[in-house]
């Protein structure tokens, strides 16, 4: 019987304008990552992120983030015309090894992001 688990990634971390949040390697190997819940908000005016992932076959040498298709190329684009700051799921690449890489892309200095991996094993 498998079971989902949540990997906490980023918790209530504030991207500075056009800064960028990167997680460590996560191991895949044992356990798959299922999906991806993002929420990211902003007081001073519409959040939006660009969520990247990079890969790898040993945990140490990992492909560029621009070799890879983003996950979200832009958070306000994708979910504009719905609500932009409440949690979204993204599908997520299986890999034996990923880092992820979030990117503030509207110049706030306020956006907070969360970023939980649901891992299945």
């Amino acid at each position: 019987m498998s079971r989902l688990y949540p990997l906490r990634l980023i918790t209530a971390t504030t991207l500075s304008a056009l800064g960028t949040a990167e997680t460590g390697a996560i191991d895949c190997r044992d356990s798959d990552p299922e999906y991806l819940l993002l929420k990211i908000v902003s007081a001073s005016g519409n959040a939006d992120v660009n969520v990247e992932v990079a890969i790898s076959n040993d945990g140490t040498t990992f492909n560029s983030y621009t070799s890879q298709d983003p996950l979200v190329a832009s958070t306000n684009t994708q979910y504009g015309s719905l609500n932009p700051e409440e949690y979204h799921s993204l599908v997520v690449p299986g890999a034996p090894w990923i880092k992820l890489r979030l990117t503030e892309l509207g110049s706030l200095a306020d956006t907070i992001a969360d970023a939980t991996l649901w891992m299945r094993e």
